[in-house]
């Protein structure tokens, strides 16, 4: 693969990733809304529920996908994956019922740090120490945004962490099987994967949603398709080391549903810290781009 495409494609890589936390966000802002009413395995459910019917849409119906697509040589890994899917759900959908959107985001941060780190041992990929400043800098944003010590810290603060480190662990199985099988079988596998976890829950919480609350669910799970398929698009393109720091890009797009749905203003600080992370992400976009950019001839 010639070194521009190369390029390329770890562009592509990194556009994807930080579409899919745009969405996240609009994800996370509509669980925070059904928080007020229902509990986070519900909800949880509600999201895996109508996000299989998309994605069986869109991978059967638009794609014309056979039902053999469902096979797989590594059914294991398939249901790991699926099971941390669901599990990295709940802990953040729990804390949005004690918490403001944007400080659960902000919390939530670490999970590309995890994935750096993670995709060291369990990926093989390299890290240098320029990409790991730039990370960690991300994570200083994050903490000008919640601003520890500074007030009053809600325990529920580290429920988005341990969220954050079961999706790390999503992430790395989805770029490990991403060598191997089909975007559209990993898709299908999270959805209804997520879905019989989910369900399984389901029986000792259930609570009859109104009308206007199944358009929510709906809501949730067409979201949830669209961020979900970005995600797994971008891990294709990029290794996940590189692209993962994008995911820091969430904590703007959290902010701003914060504002429109909530009326949660952001102050002065957060906006600091939006721009320090942000900031960390296109570091590594420009240092990545000249490490594969070839020598000149000239010297």
């Amino acid at each position: 693969m010639t070194t521009s495409r190369t390029q390329s494609r770890t562009l592509i890589g990194i556009l994807l990733m930080a579409a899919a936390y745009a969405i996240v966000s609009g994800v996370d802002g509509v669980s925070k809304f059904l928080t007020q009413g229902y509990h986070p395995l519900q909800i949880a459910w509600g999201r895996y529920a109508f996000q299989s019917v998309f994605m069986t849409i869109i991978i059967f119906g638009i794609n014309r996908q056979s039902p053999a697509i469902l096979r797989t040589h590594r059914p294991g890994q398939h249901t790991v994956r699926a099971f941390l899917s669901w599990v990295s759900n709940l802990p953040f959908i729990w804390a949005l019922t004690f918490i403001p959107l944007a400080d659960a985001t902000a919390a939530i941060l670490v999970g590309p740090l995890i994935v750096t780190a993670l995709s060291v041992p369990l990926l093989g990929e390299r890290v240098g120490v320029w990409r790991w400043s730039a990370v960690v800098v991300g994570m200083l944003g994050a903490l000008v945004v919640v601003r520890p010590g500074m007030g009053v810290m809600h325990w529920a603060i580290m429920l988005p962490i341990l969220s954050a480190t079961t999706f790390a662990l999503y992430t790395i199985f989805t770029r490990k099987l991403s060598g191997s099988e089909s975007t559209d079988r990993m898709l299908l596998f999270d959805a209804y994967g997520g879905l019989a976890f989910a369900t399984l829950t389901l029986p000792f919480v259930w609570k009859d949603p109104s009308l206007a609350d199944w358009g929510f669910f709906v809501l949730l799970g067409l979201i949830s398709t669209l961020a979900r398929t970005a995600l797994v698009h971008s891990l294709r393109f990029a290794p996940a080391s590189i692209s993962a720091p994008f995911a820091y890009t969430q904590i703007v797009s959290a902010t701003l549903i914060g504002l429109l749905a909530f009326g949660n203003f952001p102050d002065t600080w957060t906006i600091v810290g939006a721009v320090i992370i942000c900031s960390s992400g296109i570091f590594i976009a420009i240092r990545e781009r000249r490490r594969s950019r070839p020598p000149s001839a000239s010297r």
